[in-house]
């Protein structure tokens, strides 16, 4: 019941978050989804208190009240900005917070808690405009502490453009602490829920194409080569007698499908190749004889190597193949694996 209460709240909360990104790869999709919700919220919060002002004494918070707007249209219109570059919106919504927060902070002085938004752009700006602009973000934060420190010298109570009771202040000064708070917990939260969701797919990916165990060390060790030796393993090697002329006609061709496999053992080392697109596979001796060994065999038929014979025992039955020549190997005698003893 409650998952379906809030499915429609959920689906607006996801189309805002997606406005906009599209084109952009996925790394600038999650910071731009990031930024639409911290400016879904900013546009939300300032509505709020431009109408609460507004239905106190408009005439004298005409000003405020309109800062406030201002704010919120240029917030609520950021997906739009999107367009222009993946920067642009960021770069509009903080030159637009920085002013307005300033015209904040004359109006009432800093007693009204507008200077403490300003450390809103001491988390925000890493998640907005990522690492790889390091500079911009430095640039961001440092403007925004230099701006708090102007707005919170240059306007005491008494240099205020506006004269509010007390009890006024403190309700802005809550509403300042209450936004301050919930940007800054919303735009980290948002920003790690997207990454744990980012790292949960690739997690996915790679348990498909490796082993759980070699996923977890290279996940320990990131970028440790990933190589193990074995003393004795044994490989196989398939193939369908007539795949390719099947990729050609297709199963209602009629013909017939029988698997070819060729098995050897022996020692091989196994590990993880590439660093950008991994592959975990096995190399050595037994793995080129079990290959060519494929090849020899019959189709419907599973041709072993001596060693591999020796490794399954007495429990199996066995045809000799006689002396094979083996590209690579020379020559090597090879048994057809018939079945289990009865």
């Amino acid at each position: 019941m409650l998952k379906r209460a809030i499915a429609p709240v959920r689906n607006v909360f996801q189309s805002i978050a997606r406005a906009g990104t599209a084109g952009y790869p996925p790394d600038t999709v999650r910071r731009l989804k990031i930024l639409n919700v911290i400016a879904a919220l900013i546009a939300l919060t300032n509505s709020i208190y431009a109408l609460q002002l507004a239905m106190g004494d408009y005439e004298t918070m005409k000003p405020v009240v309109w800062i406030n707007l201002v704010l919120s249209a240029i917030a609520a219109s950021v997906p739009l900005t999107h367009r222009i570059s993946e920067t642009a919106g960021g770069l509009i919504l903080v030159t637009a917070e920085f002013v307005a927060l300033l015209g904040f902070t004359a109006y009432f002085g800093r007693s009204g808690g507008a200077p403490m938004q300003y450390l809103v752009a001491a988390a925000a700006p890493f998640v907005i405009f990522g690492l790889d602009r390091l500079r911009l973000v430095i640039a961001v934060v440092v403007g925004a502490l230099g701006l708090h420190l102007l707005a919170w010298f240059s306007f005491t109570r008494s240099d205020a453009m506006l004269t509010v009771d007390t009890e006024m202040l403190n309700s802005l000064y809550a509403q300042s602490a209450v936004t301050t708070f919930g940007l800054i917990a919303a735009s980290v939260y948002y920003a790690f829920s997207l990454a744990e969701r980012a790292k949960a797919e690739t997690d996915a990916v790679l348990r498909n194409v490796l082993p759980d165990s070699i996923v977890e060390r290279l996940k320990a060790n990131p970028g440790q080569a990933i190589s193990d030796g074995f003393a004795s393993a044994s490989i196989l090697f398939a193939d369908i007698t007539g795949f390719v002329a099947l990729a050609r006609f297709g199963a209602s061709a009629g013909i017939p499908i029988q698997i070819r496999i060729g098995m050897a053992s022996g020692p091989m080392m196994a590990g993880v190749i590439g660093t950008k697109k991994f592959s975990y596979d096995v190399w050595g001796d037994p793995v080129n004889l079990a290959s060519r060994l494929e090849s020899a065999s019959t189709p419907g038929r599973i041709l072993t190597c001596p060693e591999c014979r020796e490794k399954l025992g007495p429990g199996y039955t066995f045809e000799s193949r006689g002396v094979i020549v083996v590209k690579g190997v020379g020559q090597q005698e090879a048994f057809y694996l018939t079945g289990r003893v009865k």
